[in-house]
């Protein structure tokens, strides 16, 4: 399942930037098996696609780790 895009900043990425939260579903056990985020950002110059990805148990207990990977993403101006 693909969320709503919101808008994505971080210390190196100002505009033009979007995040979609995501989860994979198995019908068969009844339980999601995959969580993350995917980012799309826009420059001068390039388009940027980014995906992260984790099972879902660890997915939610290393957020704090997900997270500074994100705020380490740069793109060229």
């Amino acid at each position: 399942e693909l969320e709503k895009s919101k808008p994505f900043t971080n210390a190196h990425i100002k505009d033009n930037a979007w995040q979609f939260d995501f989860s994979a579903f198995d019908p068969k056990n009844k339980k999601f098996f995959l969580k993350g985020e995917t980012l799309y950002a826009v420059s001068g110059k390039n388009y940027y696609y980014f995906m992260l990805v984790a099972p879902d148990n660890n997915w939610q207990s290393n957020q704090k780790t997900w997270q500074q990977v994100v705020e380490s993403l740069r793109i060229d101006r």
